[in-house]
């Protein structure tokens, strides 16, 4: 059986056994999973004095409901952080992670790991967040973390995006 076939049986039965999250009552296993694998990935990447767990979690609780809904704008992001194959090429390329540069040249084992390796989309989330807030920190913008959650959707203020995760964090628990 091929690796894409398998990839469809895997989202199927993803589909077929999970729950709506509304809140974060009544997880499923995999949603309890993914919540948990972006702090601990948050915890581990850092830029200056901020780490980005809970940032991570809200993120991944607001983009696909911690794993419920993996493919978005149109099968254009990926996975339960909703990346795009595009910011995942330049994460990878700008921070230098050198165990997935074969994934740069591999467009469809990349779709594959972002839908659904959830450690391998919390990386290159949880390092995209790190690179907006390096960013941020260089152009000494007023509040970093601000510009930070703001680029992960979309421009350098987005008020509503960033009230939205704002929300999610104060409601984690």
């Amino acid at each position: 059986m091929s690796k894409l076939m398998l990839m469809y049986i895997y989202i199927i039965c993803l589909f077929s056994f999970s729950t709506l999250a509304n809140g974060q009552n009544n997880l499923t296993t995999r949603q309890s999973y993914i919540k948990n694998i972006a702090k601990i990935v948050g915890k581990s990447i850092c830029a200056q004095d901020m780490c980005f767990s809970r940032t991570l979690q809200a993120i991944a609780w607001q983009e696909s409901s911690f794993g419920n809904n993996i493919i978005g704008d149109r099968g254009i992001s990926l996975g339960p952080f909703q990346i795009k194959m595009s910011t995942a090429k330049r994460v990878i390329k700008k921070l230098n992670l050198k165990e997935y540069y074969y994934l740069l040249e591999d467009k469809k084992e990349l779709k594959m790991r972002l839908l659904l390796d959830v450690y391998f989309s919390a990386v290159i989330a949880g390092n995209y967040l790190k690179m907006n807030y390096e960013y941020a920190i260089k152009i000494d913008h007023w509040n970093p973390w601000i510009l930070t959650v703001s680029r992960y959707n979309g421009g350098n203020f987005n008020r509503i995006y960033l009230n939205k995760i704002t929300n999610k964090i104060k409601r984690l628990t």
